[in-house]
This record gives structure tokens, C-alpha cells and sequence, in this order.
């Protein structure tokens, strides 16, 4: 684990899984969603290392990485971050894992700077946010619990994620990786409390579905789309029109029983993700 700067000078956070086979494909950059940290992709990284460097940076004003003014917490800025965290890490070409607002960032970067993108992996996203979808996320933003204990916490997370089925062994590394203990001994999910008036200014700004169809169509390196059986914010019919609009080869799985967005723990898609950056190269 280790930190750089901004260009307006926030220390972000970035996770490290260093590859532990000698010969090293491209590395692997992990982008997570909206409320979320870089310690969501610990269930896949650890087997993607067995061949890839992978990191997982916290996005501005999320988990250990600086807080931020409100008007940075856009896309725009979160692409620039991005940039700037491949340029210091060294890292010219990479396979780029997206959850949610993690894969819009990627495929922004792979629309504009498409010689830095090996592959594009999009986890329950694509060129259309549903505005139901986003105002359902909404509601968990303008809200900041505090919990007494970490158990409290944990109660919480699992009533979010009910419909996943989760088990209390993922329940609770899931709330480890959302919860963090403050001063006051409360615990507080690990993100800005301002995120709750940039997500409040977002859904005035955008009161219907928002299209990046103009992006997606430049994108040319091969797309996995991984979506939750019962997304609502990434539809099967848009997942058809992805399939009819890619420039380059895309590749689809759906899993079962979970909706926004996979945790991308479960053994049957973390081997799709698997085999498709790796048979992306060879040994």
C-alpha cells in the first residue's frame, strides 16, 4: 500500500498485489463504485496477482484516500485522477476493472486514451445510468449512519445486501472493508459525507437516464460485461444494444440471484474475469 499526489495535491490511496509469477503479463487496475474502496477488490486480486501486478486505488474522498472539495467529485476529476495515478505508478498499458462508477471512469479513459487500455472489464455498468437506479443509490448517499459497534455496522450492511444471499463470512469482511472507527468510537462508513450533496446536486442536474453511448462506440479493446441478474442500473436490453454497438469483441456474463453491482467473489465470476484477461496474452 502506498499513496501519491493529485495535481491539486490529495494524497490517494492505492492498494498493491504484486505479481508472484516471474514473468509478469500487464498489470491491473481495480476502480470501485460510488460509496465504496479499493479493499472490494481483495477477493479477486490476490488469484489475478498469480500473473498481474493489480491496484486498487481509493478514489478521491473515499476510504483512505484525502477528502476533497464537493465540485471535484465528478467524473471529469476522477478520470484526471486516474491518469495521474497510471502516470506515477509507470503503468502504460493496463487491464482496467470497473465497478459502477469505477467502469464509467474506465470507459471514459479507454474512449479518450485508448493505447492505455488493455481491456475494458465492466462490472454492472455501462452507456446508460437508469435515473431509477440512481435515485434508489440516492437514498443510501443522503444518509451517514453512525453505529455504535462494528456488529451494528455489519446488521446494517447485511439488510443493504439481502437479496445477495450472502454469507455471514462475506458479511463480514464486506463490513470491514465499508466500516471505520472514528474518533467519537462510532463506526462510519468509509467515505466523504459530502458525497451526499455531489450525489444531490447530480440527480437535480440529471433528472432522466444518462447516455455515454458517444464514449462506448469509441472504445475498441475487448469489453467483458459482468452484470447482476437484477441490476437496476445496467438493463438487459442495454447489454443487447452493447453487444450490437462494441467496436471491438465483447463478452457477457450474467450472475445469477445479485444485482447492483457483484462483489466479484464468487468463484464463477471471478474465473470468467479471469480467463478473459488472461487468454488476452500469452505466457
Amino acid at each position: 500500500m502506498f499513496d501519491i499526489k493529485s495535481k491539486d495535491g490529495l494524497s490517494l490511496h492505492i492498494r498493491n498485489w504484486p505479481c508472484s509469477f516471474p514473468r509478469k503479463r500487464k498489470p491491473v487496475i481495480a476502480v470501485h463504485g460510488l460509496l465504496r474502496t479499493g479493499a472490494d477488490f481483495s477477493w479477486i486480486a490476490e488469484d489475478l496477482s498469480n500473473h498481474h501486478d493489480v491496484y486498487a486505488p481509493d478514489v478521491r474522498g473515499r476510504g483512505k484516500s484525502d477528502n476533497a472539495m464537493v465540485e471535484t467529485y465528478t467524473i471529469e476529476t476522477y478520470v484526471s485522477d486516474m491518469l495521474e495515478v497510471m502516470d506515477k505508478l509507470g503503468l502504460h498499458k493496463v487491464h482496467w476493472i470497473g465497478t459502477s462508477m469505477g467502469g464509467l471512469i474506465g470507459m471514459v479513459i479507454a474512449a479518450k486514451y485508448p493505447e492505455k487500455i488493455a481491456s475494458l472489464t465492466l462490472n454492472d455498468i455501462g452507456p446508460v445510468l437508469l435515473n431509477k437506479g440512481m435515485k434508489r443509490i440516492g437514498q443510501y448517499v443522503k444518509t451517514f449512519p453512525s453505529f455504535a459497534t462494528f456488529a451494528e455496522g455489519a446488521s446494517y450492511i447485511r439488510q443493504i445486501y439481502r437479496t445477495f444471499r450472502l454469507t455471514p463470512e462475506v458479511i463480514e469482511q464486506l463490513a470491514k472493508n465499508s466500516l471505520v472507527q472514528k474518533d467519537d468510537g462510532n463506526f462510519y462508513f468509509n467515505y466523504d459525507p459530502s458525497l451526499r450533496e455531489a450525489f444531490r446536486i447530480y440527480l437535480e442536474k440529471h433528472t432522466d437516464d444518462q447516455e455515454y453511448w458517444g464514449e462506448f462506440r469509441k472504445i475498441k479493446c475487448p469489453i467483458l460485461v459482468i452484470r447482476g441478474e437484477t441490476s437496476d442500473i445496467l438493463s438487459p436490453e442495454v447489454l443487447t444494444q452493447m453487444e450490437l454497438d462494441s467496436q471491438g469483441p465483447l463478452h457477457s456474463y450474467t450472475e445469477p440471484k445479485t444485482g447492483h453491482a457483484p462483489l466479484l467473489h464468487k468463484l464463477e465470476t471471478k474465473k470468467v474475469i479471469i480467463d478473459f484477461i488472461n487468454n488476452l496474452e500469452d505466457f
